[in-house]
């Protein structure tokens, strides 16, 4: 896959997202990143204390430590492009399973 080029709407979207998402941290991180574990499965394979289960771990503490560093490290870099370039991110990782689910 190559390059994500969001258009102008698609980028204030996800900049508007973001400025939501910063206001709770914690709980949207750990939803984030429980959503993207149901979308793909195989993604808790990543993540060491997650290997071993088969479930979606909405309130594993481990996991929402880990999203919220995670979103604070890109809230701490946020050049206005960061917001983006997860965007991106996300979508070069989940590609046919966004398609799928939608």
């Amino acid at each position: 896959m190559g390059e994500i080029v969001f258009t102008e709407k698609q980028e204030a979207l996800v900049k508007e997202s973001w400025e939501i998402l910063k206001q709770d941290i914690p709980k949207y991180s750990l939803h984030f990143f429980s959503q993207i574990l149901e979308i793909a499965p195989a993604a808790k394979d990543m993540f060491s204390f997650l290997r071993d289960t088969d479930e979606v771990p909405h309130n594993n503490p481990k996991l929402k430590a880990h999203a919220v560093k995670v979103f604070k490290m890109t809230c701490a870099h946020d050049s206005g492009l960061s917001c983006l370039n997860l965007a991106s991110w996300l979508c070069l990782l989940l590609g046919d399973n966004i398609i799928d689910s939608s």
